[in-house]
């Protein structure tokens, strides 16, 4: 008889288990893309969450406060300089307006 040598095993750095659910669709989506980038899904799963972009700036389109309140008092200056709007004259050929018609709305620019 022959007796089996045990293998040293390799000291593995503290980890937790988790357990997740998920639709077996969704279990192949995942298990597809792990498997094309070689990777575990665990492993898949773990690197997406470490690249999550949280050293990635915002995006690139969003106006910081002070920008947002240029744009403000510009938007405001604008306004100021624009003329007074003037309603445009009514027909002098219109036909007597009938009484069940509703009133005309106010002519506004915004």
């Amino acid at each position: 008889m022959r007796l089996s040598r045990r293998r040293r095993r390799e000291m593995k750095p503290d980890s937790r288990h988790l357990s997740l659910s998920a639709t077996d669709a969704e279990w192949d989506a995942v298990r597809e893309k792990a498997k094309r980038r070689g990777l575990s899904i665990a492993r898949y799963l773990v690197g997406l969450a470490e690249r999550d972009g949280e050293d990635e700036p915002g995006p690139w389109m969003v106006l910081t406060a002070d920008e947002q309140r240029e744009m403000l008092a510009a938007l405001r200056a604008i306004r100021a300089a624009m003329p007074k709007a003037v309603p445009p004259p009514a027909p002098e050929t219109a036909a007597p307006a009938d009484p069940s018609d509703p009133p005309p709305r106010a002519w506004r620019p915004f």
